[in-house]
């Protein structure tokens, strides 16, 4: 037995109603709760269009169709169409401690939080290390790489935390360029001191520049990326 077409159909006070079977739409359609220009959906169609226009009820209206009176409601409300996909990221919205920021905010807290404030941090327990481990030469110098390496990338990951959480621009990804220059600025003079620092030992400027070097292209990559993390 084949089951009757059911359609859902807007009325006057822009209700949805349905599903409702043929049948009794044609009820409605007779006591005037709908007329030919409320809007109507068929079960298995793609659109919405006039019920004059639908073929199973053409026939009964008599043009220029009277207005509806207000119908009733039915006891269970109809199911809601299917929502349609919304664009990726339309629906963030900043939270109430987000701040609208500057470019110049966002590329100077990322950059001196990776590349002063945490590698200071570390280069302070380095120190603390040697000084209890009694290291010296190279072995120091190895130390205070790696401690050095652990800060730029903890605060560069640290940094892009804290900037999810506090702060909002319109375009994260106009940061990434600044952001990266900034930082192999601070880089280029921390090696002319160091080098100056240290110019009778060759052994520490090469692994300053080993362990630094690749701090840079770490934090250039992890930076660009999760610039584009935030923009989304």
């Amino acid at each position: 037995m084949t089951n009757p077409q059911t359609y859902l159909v807007i009325a006057d006070d822009g209700a949805q109603y349905g599903p409702i079977p043929e049948s009794d739409l044609r009820a409605w359609i007779q006591d005037r709760r709908v007329n030919g220009q409320n809007q109507a959906w068929q079960e298995g169609s793609a659109d919405w269009k006039p019920l004059s226009e639908h073929a199973a009820f053409r026939g009964l209206f008599a043009p220029p169709p009277l207005p509806a009176p207000m119908p009733r409601r039915p006891a269970a409300p109809p199911p809601a169409p299917p929502p349609r996909a919304a664009r990726p990221g339309a629906g963030k919205q900043p939270s109430a401690k987000m701040k609208q920021r500057a470019r110049w905010w966002i590329v100077s807290t990322h950059v001196l939080t990776a590349g002063f404030a945490m590698p200071l941090l570390a280069g302070i327990v380095a120190g603390l290390l040697c000084g209890l481990l009694e290291l010296q030469g190279v072995t120091a110098y190895i130390l205070f790489g790696i401690m050095g390496a652990l800060g730029y990338i903890g605060g560069t990951f640290y940094s892009l935390s804290y900037l999810k959480k506090k702060a909002t621009t319109p375009n994260w990804s106009a940061c990434t360029a600044p952001a990266i220059v900034w930082f192999a600025v601070i880089q280029l003079l921390t090696l002319v001191a160091f080098a100056f620092q240290n110019s009778g030992s060759p052994p520490a400027i090469l692994i300053w520049l080993l362990f630094n070097g690749s701090s840079f292209a770490v934090f250039a990559k992890i930076t660009a990326k999760g610039f584009r993390d935030l923009e989304e």
